[in-house]
């Protein structure tokens, strides 16, 4: 087997085996918000996954088509709608909660950046 493939193969098996180890040793001591908040993370990272490991190659793939290399990937998302309506409101509720946040949190740090240089807010 080629070294690549192992490594590949690996690391992803190791950090979700860490993963899966924290959540067996910890579910009883872990609150309800950092469950929540470690599912939310952990749908953001399947999502960044499934578009970067699966659309934008598709769709990389399928360059030749010109303006309609996107009908693979489409396709491929209309295939599993039955797998993916059920979690679409959850994923989108986290998606927008989180941009307000970092929203917010960018906005009050530049306040307080702009306060210390004594920039007056215009």
């Amino acid at each position: 087997m080629d070294q690549a493939v192992f490594y590949g193969i690996l690391i992803p098996f190791l950090g979700t085996s860490l993963g899966a180890a924290c959540v067996f040793f910890m579910k009883h001591d872990m609150s309800e918000r950092l469950s929540r908040i470690l599912t939310g993370f952990a749908a953001g990272v399947m999502v960044a996954a499934s578009i970067w490991s699966l659309l934008i190659p598709a769709m990389e793939q399928s360059e030749e088509m010109g303006k309609f290399a996107f009908i693979p990937a489409a396709a491929g998302l209309i295939d599993s709608w039955k797998v993916l309506q059920p979690l679409l409101l959850p994923i989108l509720v986290i998606t927008v909660v989180i941009t307000i946040f970092v929203m917010v949190v960018t906005g009050k740090i530049a306040q307080m950046i702009a306060q210390k240089r004594g920039i007056k807010n215009e």
